[in-house]
């Protein structure tokens, strides 16, 4: 009898813990389908909410393409609410963010999206949409230290390297040198300029323990800065490129964090310089 009773115990000691671990593991799985829907779905309506500020763009340019011939380069610009005098075909959506400095794209690939501008607070899109609310993929931004208006200078622009491929997650595709040679060339309009680059550096660097600190290389370069930069992109690259940088060519780097390795701080970067 007491050898029943114990075994009955032990018996219902044992389903007690199966049964907490799978109220556990229910939890988890619960817990996970919820975070992936979120993070999915949010993502789905950030690339619509791109797909619209795009729209205002091709709205803008459709409209100076039939105003272009009778009108000059200074036509072409308008003065904003707060006083800037930007491109026409950028007024709409900056009226909607005056953090907005720009466009970037790469032809062939998912990269397509504003890039916003806080000299104030480098990171303050880190992990804000483009208006302003919580989102994990964050907004490109750009350096602090660069300066758009003025021509001449290395603009560095961030972003998330995304699991389900948005935001910065393509320029990892770099690595592959045949990547490289069927998308050569970047596109990056300011709101005060229209700008093409040609790449002419990819490559991945540590940033704990590389030595070089490519991200402080923004703004106006002098000579021995610029070539001291040029010279150590072009040595960490895995391949050779068609083209070359030299002093005063004007520069845009792209920086995210690379998926390789175990330990913190591994980056991938692209650099290109301008070609019109």
């Amino acid at each position: 009898m007491k050898d029943n009773i114990k075994k009955k115990k032990k018996s219902s000691g044992k389903d007690v813990i199966l049964n907490v671990l799978l109220v556990m593991f229910l939890c988890i799985f619960i817990f996970s389908a919820v975070y992936l829907f979120n993070y999915y779905y949010k993502s789905y309506k950030n690339e619509k909410k791109v797909d619209h500020l795009h729209d205002l763009i091709t709205k803008n340019e459709t409209k100076e393409g039939e105003e272009k011939a009778s009108e000059s380069d200074a036509d072409l610009y308008i003065v904003t609410s707060d006083g800037k005098r930007i491109l026409k075909k950028y007024k709409d959506i900056y009226e909607l963010n005056h953090d907005f400095i720009g466009w970037l794209k790469i032809d062939g690939t998912a990269i397509d999206y504003p890039v916003v501008y806080t000299p104030e607070d480098e990171q303050e899109y880190l992990r804000l949409d483009f208006e302003k609310n919580y989102l994990i993929a964050g907004t490109l931004f750009l350096s602090a230290k660069s300066v758009p208006e003025k021509p001449g200078n290395n603009m560095i622009i961030y972003g998330h390297n995304m699991k389900n491929g948005t935001m910065f997650s393509d320029v990892l595709s770099y690595k592959d040198e045949s990547f490289y040679k069927t998308h050569k060339y970047i596109d990056f309009g300011t709101i005060y300029f229209e700008n093409k680059y040609e790449v002419v550096a990819a490559f991945k660097i540590n940033v704990n323990n590389d030595g070089f600190d490519y991200y402080n290389h923004s703004g106006v370069l002098s000579e021995e800065e610029f070539n001291n930069y040029i010279e150590n992109c072009s040595k960490l690259s895995e391949y050779q490129f068609d083209s070359k940088a030299k002093y005063n060519d004007e520069l845009i780097t792209l920086s995210t964090c690379d998926s390789y390795g175990s330990h913190e701080g591994n980056r991938f970067v692209v650099v290109a310089k301008k070609i019109k």
